[in-house]
């Protein structure tokens, strides 16, 4: 679990990217503030570095 600071469109490509290599993912939240979580076997694989 983790914060992201991007606007919605960056986090629905944060959503898509942790879909492919998890399960229960969920982002939530608006505007530049949301909220990313994913269930996953291999937990370091699903982390798609957020750009700043």
């Amino acid at each position: 679990m983790y914060v992201l600071h991007a606007g919605a469109g960056r986090a629905a490509v944060v959503r898509e990217a942790l879909e492919r290599t998890g399960h229960s993912v969920a982002t939530v939240g608006g505007g530049t503030l949301w909220q990313v979580h994913v269930h996953t076997a291999t937990p370091p694989a699903p982390s798609p570095a957020p750009r700043r």
